[in-house]
């Protein structure tokens, strides 16, 4: 699909991937040829096996738990986001599920971790030396992922920016950024867009992708107005340090798990404080008005120093 289809896939990838275009006849064909294929090959398997003890490495599953946690990852992220705007659900279900927008990073995070951990538990390696492991990869990825935000503009940017103070030396995008050519179409028209043009098939029932293209030849023509903080690039620099910190500090935890809690520490805290000038849904929670980002963000932070003081406090014992 996408050989036939590239020039779209380039505009626009989660809006193809998740549509009927292409030979998709072609993918279900491959899916029973593969069946067919491993199921003929356990047709020949030895009917009365030999058992053998035999090492096995860790990194011997590595493939196995990269699949588990980037399948559950994204099924996490869907569910969660799904829970931020219930009625969008009810009211188009299968478009919801399907759709490319709409992940949430704490869903993706959560269902990973139980999944996985389920996982390596089950054949016999102990889950508290891969969380080490996935703590700092976590942040090294959410890093990378935000940069993929910042360049798509898919709405994870933030409140309207104050006007820039005197003593400001760095870029000017670093403190307030309009996002054009965003993902997501919010904002005013870009300047060089037919706004009569738009608005005439806006009117028409066109989308506001097929508006855009009929007014300046493109699917995104928006950008924010007035400018807004680009909280992505804050949580890119942010998670990039916090990986270096725990990198070249790595030797100096020798007690397994302190990565992991410290990751839950430094992320809970980053952002929770991130949401402060970040646009999201808020809750009437306990006399606060948080976001769910927020909330989670709570739970880390007493997760993470309660896993250092129970680490600390058997330090002596043997790690399950």
């Amino acid at each position: 699909m996408l050989i036939w289809q590239f020039d779209q896939f380039k505009g626009d990838p989660a809006s193809l991937i998740f549509s009927k275009l292409g030979y998709w006849w072609l993918g279900i064909l491959l899916a029973i040829i593969t069946a067919a294929y491993y199921y003929w090959q356990n047709s020949k398997a030895d009917p009365n096996p030999k058992t053998e003890k035999m090492m096995l490495y860790p990194s011997a599953k590595t493939n196995d738990i990269i699949i588990l946690a980037g399948l559950s990852g994204v099924l996490g992220s869907k569910l969660f986001s799904i829970t931020e705007d219930l009625p969008g659900f009810f009211k188009d279900p299968l478009g919801s599920l399907f759709s490319g927008s709409g992940l949430n990073v704490y869903g993706g995070l959560i269902l990973a971790f139980i999944v996985v951990y389920w996982y390596v538990k089950k054949i016999g390696i102990k889950p508290i030396y891969m969380m080490d492991i996935g703590g700092m990869g976590i942040l090294l990825g959410y890093a990378i992922g935000r940069i993929g935000c910042q360049l798509s503009g898919d709405g994870d940017w933030g409140i309207v920016a104050a006007e820039m103070p005197n003593w400001w030396f760095l870029p000017d995008w670093l403190w307030s950024y309009n996002f054009p050519n965003n993902v997501n179409n919010d904002g005013v028209l870009l300047s060089q867009c037919n706004a009569e043009i738009f608005n005439t098939a806006r009117s028409s029932g066109l989308s506001v992708e097929d508006s855009c293209l009929k007014s300046c030849g493109m699917r995104y023509c928006h950008e924010i107005n007035p400018r807004v903080y680009p909280t992505s690039v804050y949580e890119t620099i942010f998670g990039l340090l916090a990986f270096a910190l725990l990198w070249f500090n790595k030797e100096r935890f020798r007690i397994p798990g302190t990565m992991f809690f410290l990751y839950m520490i430094i992320n809970g805290t980053e952002r929770f404080f991130i949401e402060i000038v970040r646009v999201n849904e808020r809750y009437h929670l306990l006399g606060l008005n948080w976001s769910q980002a927020q909330y989670i963000s709570i739970l880390f932070i007493i997760i993470g120093l309660a896993g250092l003081w129970w680490l600390y406090r058997n330090k002596n014992t043997k790690s399950a």
